[in-house]
């Protein structure tokens, strides 16, 4: 056994218990190891250099055993680099990727791939960008956070935009009998016609789907002499004129004291039900923000609306099986199809309550028209006005353009008085 080299100095002494946690890395034979081969040899140490990353081949696919690692290749790949600074560089790697093509090429052959490298919107995604993998109940919580906080933003602009009409009282109004007489009206006329807080609601084509499927009503039922009056529709080719109720907690004229029902215009027909069902879940998002604009507006009519669903809920199972595609709180909706609304005030809902108008279509000017205030508001695709509708009188003008749907959000006040609640409003701050 040739002779070994003397004892590291770092090492502890023959027959000491060595510290603990001490690590004491040696490229030397300890003397309890095996004698080496006599053809082993220690290669010298290589001058110090930091490679970079370099994927090394296995003799067994799969293997992380028996690594090797041709220096030789590496040295003549790196030889092969350009050299100067990084600008040279970054020129010479479309040469240098061509270059490797063509030798991949005469090695293993062209490729049999005809087709092309598919795009961005071909793929699906960016690179680096991957499906989330979220359930649709996370991506709906996200997308309901999302536009809480944009409407909550849209609030506080409006807030900041308080016009004050000082011809006008909520207050006289609730403790008078409101009628369509003639107000006495002292404030210049004003047009609203900015786009300032305005949320686009771009819903035309779910609702042009439901109104070629159902059957429209222009000028019959117990609103024939007032806003459903058959002159207020404009016919044109390729358009619908009608109106449509989509309302969960009906009572008919003259039958205030009966059980709710659904509207009969959701249950003419089992097609006609399929069509409602299909809309009301793809209203779901849109009907999100409706009560997210509610309780950001009025959080006291809010919290009465969500009373009010409740009892509902409890005492039909019909409404319990559409709240699981239909979120709105308010339990009505009137789509109205080319429809210039005469002036006209809510009569049946309860004193003090909010309607929510929105519109859509493809025309391109239209106005809403609140006598009371002097005051018109641009009405343009997107737009949403929310106003007190049994106290203040409003009519809907001619639009310049095409399809024109509107849709009204309302709560009745037969089905307050069936469940024994009475809406309380609250004083503005």
């Amino acid at each position: 056994m040739p002779d070994l080299p003397a004892q590291p100095r770092h090492l502890p002494p023959a027959r000491m218990k060595k510290p603990k946690n001490m690590v004491a890395a040696s490229l030397h034979p300890s003397p309890s190891s095996p004698a080496l081969p006599a053809h082993w040899e220690f290669a010298p140490k290589l001058p110090k250099l930091t490679l970079p990353p370099f994927p090394s081949t296995t003799e067994e696919s799969g293997s992380m055993t028996n690594t090797k690692f041709d220096v030789t290749s590496l040295m003549h790949m790196l030889s092969a680099l350009p050299t100067g600074d990084l600008d040279s560089i970054s020129e010479a790697l479309p040469r240098t990727a061509t270059s490797w093509s063509s030798e991949m090429e005469v090695i293993f052959g062209p490729s049999d791939l005809k087709c092309d490298v598919l795009t961005d919107v071909e793929s699906g995604y960016r690179s680096g960008h991957f499906p989330s993998g979220r359930s649709d109940a996370a991506k709906e919580r996200r997308a309901i956070k999302g536009f809480q906080k944009e409407t909550e933003k849209k609030v506080k602009e409006a807030s900041a935009n308080t016009v004050t009409f000082e011809t006008f009282s909520l207050t006289n109004a609730l403790n008078s009998d409101t009628h369509l007489g003639a107000p006495q009206i002292t404030e210049p006329l004003q047009t609203w016609d900015d786009d300032i807080s305005r949320i686009a609601l771009h819903l035309n084509t779910m609702f042009m789907a439901l109104g070629r499927v159902v059957k429209l009503s222009a000028g019959g039922g117990a609103d024939c002499k007032g806003r459903n009056v058959a002159l207020s529709y404009v016919w044109r080719k390729g358009e619908l004129a009608g109106v449509f109720k989509i309302v969960t907690g009906w009572h008919a004229i003259g039958h205030p004291n009966d059980p709710s029902i659904l509207s009969s215009d959701m249950t003419q027909t089992s097609s006609q039900f399929s069509a409602c069902a299909t809309l009301l879940q793809e209203l779901s998002i849109t009907s999100r923000r409706i009560n997210s604009l509610i309780k950001e507006v009025d959080p006291s009519y809010y919290s009465q609306l969500e009373a009010l669903q409740s009892q509902v809920l409890k005492k039909y199972a019909f409404a319990k099986a559409l709240k699981a595609i239909d979120p709105l709180l308010m339990e009505g909706r009137a789509i109205m199809f080319n429809r210039k609304t005469p002036r006209h005030l809510n009569h049946a809902d309860p004193p003090g309550s909010w309607a929510i108008l929105f519109v859509t279509g493809v025309f391109t000017v239209g106005y809403l028209f609140i006598p009371q205030l002097n005051l018109r508001l641009q009405y343009r695709p997107g737009d949403v006005v929310m106003l007190r509708g049994r106290e203040l009188a409003h009519e809907v003008e001619a639009w310049v353009g095409g399809q024109r749907i509107s849709v009204a959000h309302f709560t009745h006040q037969s089905i307050w008085d069936e469940h024994g609640l009475r809406l309380c409003v609250l004083p503005a701050p």
